[in-house]
């Protein structure tokens, strides 16, 4: 009671003579051989506050006073209540002191608490991207490196090409030679073959062998394109996978 009500016990003197009566009460209580005097019967722990007043507080101090026992623990709890008070204050802003450092230093914990694991996000976020940018480098090195095979593959596959029409045109020219011979043959053997038949029969013959002498270049050509990149796109997509 005395520690709850401080704040009014230092302002009204009523509270004061309140607390002590009642303090001095339950000392006597633990004592054998002394008895509550009758007159403070109402101020005993089971009876409510309500049925104290004014004047029974008087008539209590009254019968304190007689007994010179009753009397010294009655005035020694009255003076003491400021003290008491000011103690109980002191224990209060203890606790509440306390109880901030409590707050603070769990509102500090959670603090760390979120900083690490940011920190520790922020690893892990900068080994994805370490990890990321090193398989992107390594993509690009092995992008550079087909796209190299490739460049050379076509330009070796360039010089079979030239190499198989500078064939051709040989062919075609030992083939054109003979043309002439057979002609020129046919043409000083039977003076009843005109020179425009035979000069006809050149250009057509000379026509369908190029003809011919192209599309086996074209076919050729294109054998080749498959028989070396279908390799290189297999190995590819092997060593992606």
């Amino acid at each position: 009671m005395i520690r709850s009500r401080c704040e009014q016990l230092d302002m009204m003197e009523d509270e004061r003579v309140r607390a002590a009566i009642s303090m001095s009460l339950c000392e006597l209580a633990t004592a054998k051989h002394h008895s509550i005097p009758m007159e403070c019967a109402s101020f005993t722990i089971n009876q409510p506050s309500s049925t104290s007043t004014a004047g029974s507080q008087g008539e209590c101090v009254s019968a304190l006073s007689r007994s010179a026992q009753f009397w010294s623990s009655y005035s020694g709890y009255l003076r003491e209540i400021p003290q008491l008070c000011f103690t109980f204050q002191r224990w209060n802003d203890i606790d509440v002191a306390r109880d901030l450092y409590h707050n603070i230093t769990l509102e500090k914990l959670m603090f760390i608490k979120l900083v690490q694991e940011r920190e520790k996000e922020g690893k892990v976020n900068a080994e994805t991207w370490k990890l990321g940018i090193a398989e992107l480098f390594k993509t690009a090195s092995y992008i550079r490196n087909v796209s190299q095979r490739l460049d050379a593959r076509f330009e070796l596959q360039g010089h079979e090409v030239n190499k198989n029409l500078l064939k051709a045109v040989n062919i075609l020219e030992r083939r054109v030679d003979t043309v002439l011979d057979k002609s020129l043959n046919a043409l000083s053997g039977n003076f009843v073959v005109s020179l425009g038949t035979v000069v006809s029969n050149l250009g057509e013959g000379l026509r369908s062998r190029l003809e011919e002498t192209l599309v086996t270049l074209h076919e050729q050509h294109q054998q080749l394109l498959v028989e070396n990149t279908v390799p290189d796109i297999i190995w590819l997509v092997s060593d992606q996978s």
